[in-house]
C-alpha cells in the first residue's frame, strides 16, 4: 500500500527539508528518483518512488543501482534543481501531495510529488504555477509544458502546517520501531523483493516452458525420421534377395517372385526398375541402406542431446521454488543472450536437416528460418546454395575444418536448393554456392538478404533417386 497523509506528515517531521542542499539527483528507472541532500550537518540520500502499488518517499541506507543513460526528466531536473536550496517542504491538505520549493541562481522551481498510487507524478513548475516539465506527461490531464498546474482548488483554504489535525479520515500510522523512515524502507524492500522475485521467477517459468515445447517438437520430428530410417532393413533385404536371385531375371522385367529364405521360402515379390540393371538396382538400394544408416545414427545422436536437455530443463523448472531472485535473473539473461554463432553440436530447432554421406546439411524454408540458420547455426567454412533467378530457401552444408565437399553431397544439397525454389516446377535450374564467410548482408534489405561474392555455378537436375532416398518423394516399393 501507499503511504498516507499521516504518515506523509511523519516522514516531513522526522527529517525537516527546509534549508537544505540538492547536491545530486539520478533516476534508477522511469518510476525512481535519488536526490542527495546536504541538511547541515549531515549528507542522507531521499527515494522518491512512484510505482504503484509501493508509492512512497523517504531516505535510504542502500541506494538501488543507478543505469549509465540519463532520462528526460532527470537531464531537466539537473538543469534546474541540483545545486538548489529547498526553500520550503509541506503537504497540501490532506491530498498526498507535497510541495518542495527550491532556489538555485536566484530562479525559483516548484516541485509537486503526487503521491496518489496508479495516477503518481512529479511535476516542476515555475512561480507561476507553469508546468515545466513532469515525469509523466498527461495531455488529457492537461500536465503538459505551459499549461497552469494547481495542485488544490483556488477556494480552499491554506494547508495546515504539518502535524496539526486535520478533518480527513482517519488513516492510522503503522506500527514502527526506530524511525519511521527505516521502517518504510525495510518493510517496502521486503515487498518489493518479493515482487521481483515472483516476477522473475513467472518469466523464468515462461521461457523454460517454451523451451520444452520446442524441444519436444524437435524430438518428435526426429523420431518420425528415425522411424523412416528403419526401413533400411527392409530394402537391405531386398537387395540381398535380388543379388541371390539374379540368374532369374531378366532385363527389362518389373518385378520378381522369388522364395524368402528368411520367411521358410515364402514367396514374394520384389520391385524391379526395368531401366537398369538388377545388380545396379541392388547397388542403389544398398547404397540407400547405407545413407539410411548414416542418417539413424546422427538422429539417434541428436535425440539423445535433446532428451538430455529436456532432462535439464524439466530440473530447473522443478528447482525454480529454491533459487533466489539473483539466480532467477541469471537463468532468464543466459535464455536471452544466446550467442549469435552457435557451434554446439545440438540440432538447429528451426529449418530442416538432412544427412548425406556423414554431411550435414540445413535448409531454410523462409526469410525467417534463412535469417535463423546465418545468424546461429553456419560458420565461416560452411558451404550456402541457393537457386540462380528464382526465390527460395537457403541450403547449408556444415564443412568439418580441412575437408571439402564431396560432388555427390554437393549435388544433394543443389537438390535440396531446388526443391525448395520455385524452380522446382522446371525439374532442373543453375544454383551459385560460395563459403559463409564471403556472404555480406544487405544494409537496409529484409532480414536473411545477403549478398555472395566468390561464388561458383552449379547445373542441378532434380534426380527421383535423390528425392527419394533424402525422404522427399514416397518410394513406389
Amino acid at each position: 500500500m501507499s503511504v498516507n497523509w499521516r504518515e506523509i506528515d511523519l516522514i516531513l517531521e522526522e527529517v525537516p527539508l527546509q534549508g537544505g542542499y540538492i547536491r545530486k539527483l539520478s533516476q534508477p528507472d522511469f518510476r525512481n528518483f535519488l536526490f542527495a541532500l546536504w541538511l547541515p550537518p549531515t549528507n542522507l540520500t531521499m527515494r522518491v518512488c512512484l510505482e504503484h502499488p509501493f508509492v512512497r518517499f523517504h531516505t535510504v541506507t542502500s541506494p538501488p543501482r543507478i543505469k549509465r543513460s540519463h532520462q528526460r526528466f532527470e537531464s531537466f531536473l539537473h538543469a534546474r534543481v541540483v545545486g538548489g536550496q529547498i526553500q520550503s517542504a509541506r503537504q497540501l491538505y490532506q491530498d498526498r501531495i507535497v510541495e518542495i520549493t527550491v532556489t538555485r541562481n536566484q530562479e525559483t522551481t516548484i516541485l509537486y510529488l503526487r503521491l496518489w498510487g496508479g495516477h503518481s507524478n512529479l511535476i516542476a513548475t515555475d512561480e507561476n504555477h507553469r508546468i515545466l516539465d513532469a515525469a509523466f506527461r498527461k495531455p488529457n490531464q492537461h500536465i503538459v509544458t505551459g499549461e497552469t498546474y494547481l495542485p488544490v482548488e483556488p477556494n480552499r483554504p491554506e494547508p495546515c502546517p504539518t502535524g496539526q489535525e486535520k478533518s480527513a479520515p482517519a488513516w492510522p500510522v503503522r506500527e514502527y520501531t526506530g524511525t519511521f523512515h527505516s521502517f518504510i524502507e525495510s518493510q517496502y524492500a521486503e515487498a518489493e523483493e518479493s515482487r521481483t522475485r515472483k516476477q522473475r521467477m513467472d518469466q523464468a517459468e515462461r521461457m523454460l516452458t517454451r523451451n520444452r515445447g520446442r524441444l519436444l517438437s524437435r524430438l518428435a520430428e526426429i523420431e518420425r525420421g528415425t522411424d523412416r530410417s528403419e526401413q533400411a532393413d527392409s530394402l537391405l533385404h531386398q537387395a540381398q534377395l535380388i543379388m541371390a536371385n539374379l540368374y532369374r531375371i531378366s532385363p527389362g522385367e518389373k518385378s520378381v517372385i522369388v522364395e524368402d529364405y528368411a520367411d521358410n521360402n515364402r514367396p514374394v515379390s520384389i520391385h524391379l526398375d526395368p531401366l537398369l540393371p538388377a545388380t545396379t538396382y541392388a547397388a542403389n538400394l544398398f547404397a540407400r541402406v547405407k545413407r539410411s544408416q548414416e542418417s539413424k545414427e546422427f538422429l539417434d545422436q541428436s535425440a539423445a542431446s535433446l532428451r538430455s536437455r529436456l532432462r535439464a530443463i524439466t530440473d530447473q523448472i522443478e528447482q525454480l521454488p529454491q533459487m533466489d531472485t539473483l539466480s532467477l535473473i541469471a537463468l532468464v539473461t543466459a535464455g536471452k543472450n544466446v550467442p549469435r554463432n552457435n557451434q554446439s553440436a545440438d540440432v538447429p530447432e528451426t529449418g530442416l536437416r538432412f544427412t548425406s554421406s556423414g554431411y550435414q546439411i540445413l535448409v531454410g524454408r523462409n526469410a525467417r528460418e534463412n535469417d535463423a540458420l546465418l545468424r546461429k547455426y553456419v560458420r565461416g567454412n560452411d558451404l550456402w546454395l541457393h537457386t540462380r533467378d528464382y526465390p527460395g530457401g537457403y541450403v547449408f552444408v556444415k564443412t568439418p575444418k580441412g575437408k571439402s565437399v564431396p560432388l555427390d553431397v554437393l549435388l544433394d544439397a543443389g537438390t535440396l536448393a531446388l526443391f525448395f525454389s520455385k524452380a522446382r516446377e522446371n525439374g532442373r535450374g543453375e544454383l551459385y554456392y560460395t563459403q559463409v564467410k564471403y556472404l555480406r548482408r544487405s544494409k537496409d534489405g529484409p532480414p536473411g538478404l545477403v549478398l555472395p561474392t566468390q561464388e561458383k555455378n552449379l547445373s542441378v537436375i532434380m534426380e527421383k533417386n535423390r528425392l527419394i532416398r533424402m525422404g522427399l518423394l514416397e518410394n513406389s516399393l
